[in-house]
């Protein structure tokens, strides 16, 4: 069982993890850039109406975020993985937000809780079991329709 979220610290992977996520980079598309200028700007008061979903399980948004930073930082990225533990971080978060999809979280807490080697090779064999899921959530109608809207993909 993950521990509760105690203090804003703690916030970092959650935040790292739906910032980078494609739900955030859809609405910074379409809604925060300017486009005569080319510019993305944050200080408009729209980020500030961006919401932040506190995770039931904060340990498996670690978990993904560590994981996934030492891939990108280590320049290791063996494809495959990174791409699949990509996929899987935003069929997570877009199962958060959007009520017409099964919320994952619970999924995610059985195979991965308490999972706190730093492998992404073990992370993702963790997770292939869910892999029909995650999936089905990247392949629902709203998902859809953010992943192949203009710039986007």
């Amino acid at each position: 069982m993950s521990s509760p979220v105690t203090s804003f610290s703690s916030l970092s992977p959650i935040a790292g993890l739906i910032l980078n996520s494609e739900i955030t980079k859809y609405v910074c598309i379409k809604y925060l850039t300017n486009y005569s200028q080319l510019t993305t700007c944050l200080n408009t008061g729209i980020i500030e109406d961006l919401p932040l979903i506190i995770p039931r399980y904060p340990d498996i948004f670690e978990t993904l975020f560590d994981n996934l930073q030492y891939l990108y930082s280590n320049q290791t990225s063996i494809a495959r993985t990174s791409h699949f533990l990509d996929d899987a971080t935003d069929a997570l978060i877009y199962s958060m937000y959007f009520d017409d999809i099964e919320n994952l979280e619970e999924d995610f807490e059985e195979a991965i809780g308490g999972f706190k080697v730093l492998n992404p090779m073990h992370l993702k064999e963790a997770l292939l079991d869910l892999d029909d899921r995650i999936q089905a959530t990247l392949s629902s109608k709203i998902v859809r329709r953010i992943r192949e809207s203009p710039r986007i993909s």
